[in-house]
């Protein structure tokens, strides 16, 4: 073929120019050189379609055993993974190619999918890392580093029974092993942390349901009804639902508005038995300090009128109000009273 023309006469160009110098060749380019297999420095990404590089492949290992091939590929893997992670790459490549060998050595095998496993832990892929290192302990029990680096990968996966599991693997291999019994000893203080969490949280959650439907007994035995927060106080402050005494009675988030620009007051516990003049002589006393926005004391307990905006709803889905009714009430009345306007 035209390509393996060129081959042949790159390399006799090459000696040429070793035996005989530079004047005697003709002008051939590094990268012309570096495509013949035989000067090749480093592995091209397209090798598995370079059929120079097959044949030459071919040539050396003829009478080599799956198991001689793969010794050898890890060899060259075990190189490349000394360089550093810049080479890990080709030493993942040189491992994989040993695998795909099919030695029949399952201690060789089980070191082979081993040290592919620890190139896939620097990148990432804990998924390859898991099947490697299981297929591992299967062709050899006593692969700790297997053990080791699958515990790795499935901390990396939040598994941490899993991992737990198979640091107790790696622990009947190697009960001495350092590194096992301290990745050990954290995974299982950050499982029991978990676990403490997400009973706490199931406790919490029980405890606000039960909550709930005794809010809502003691609601329904009112003959009251509750609606979505209408206003954007109420859900800033809280969540906007009544609190349950232990005398079954209840405290209601009260938002009171004022005929002053911006000026409101938000209760979140507004007894049902206490009256609205209670609260009046607390915040607008005839005696006392007036309200800072209410310097002239214009707001007096003896003054103030109060009123009820009842039956007022939202609907979400046209996004248009009810407006409901302003009723004028005693403020000698209690805020359960009113509820019932």
């Amino acid at each position: 073929s035209k390509q393996m023309d060129r081959q042949e006469e790159l390399l006799d160009e090459v000696i040429n120019k070793v035996m005989m110098g530079p004047s005697t060749t003709k002008s051939i380019t590094e990268e012309e050189i570096d495509q013949c297999p035989l000067f090749m420095t480093r592995i091209p990404r397209d090798h598995e379609n370079n059929p120079d590089l097959a044949g030459l492949q071919s040539l050396i290992y003829e009478n080599e055993t799956p198991e001689s091939l793969a010794i050898q590929w890890k060899e060259l893997g075990n190189e490349e993974f000394k360089k550093g992670p810049k080479h890990y790459n080709n030493a993942l490549i040189h491992y994989t190619r040993a695998i795909d060998a099919k030695p029949n050595d399952p201690p060789l095998l089980s070191q082979l999918l081993s040290n592919r496993a620890a190139i896939n832990l620097t990148k990432g892929n804990f998924g390859k890392v898991e099947e490697d290192c299981k297929l591992a302990l299967e062709n050899d029990p006593t692969n700790v580093k297997a053990a080791f680096r699958l515990v790795k990968a499935l901390t990396s996966l939040q598994r941490l029974p899993d991992a737990i599991k198979y640091c107790d693997t790696g622990l009947k291999i190697d009960p001495e092993n350092g590194a096992l019994k301290s990745e050990r000893e954290k995974l299982v203080a950050r499982y029991d942390e978990e676990v403490r969490i997400i009973k706490k949280k199931r406790l919490e959650e029980e405890a606000r349901q039960k909550a709930e439907l005794l809010i809502t007994g003691a609601i329904e035995l009112r003959g009251l009804k509750r609606g979505k927060s209408l206003f954007q106080e109420i859900s800033q402050y809280g969540n906007g639902q009544p609190i349950l005494q232990s005398d079954l009675s209840l405290s209601w988030p009260v938002l009171f508005l004022y005929p002053e620009p911006q000026q409101s007051d938000f209760l979140s516990s507004f007894h049902e038995l206490e009256s609205f003049e209670e609260y009046l002589d607390r915040l607008f006393p005839v005696e006392g300090p007036p309200c800072v926005w209410d310097p002239n004391h214009r707001f007096r307990a003896d003054r103030v009128e109060v009123y009820c905006l009842t039956n007022a709803t939202k609907s979400n889905r046209e996004k248009t109000w009810n407006v409901g009714q302003w009723k004028k009430i005693d403020r000698k009345s209690t805020l359960g009273e009113t509820l019932q306007l």
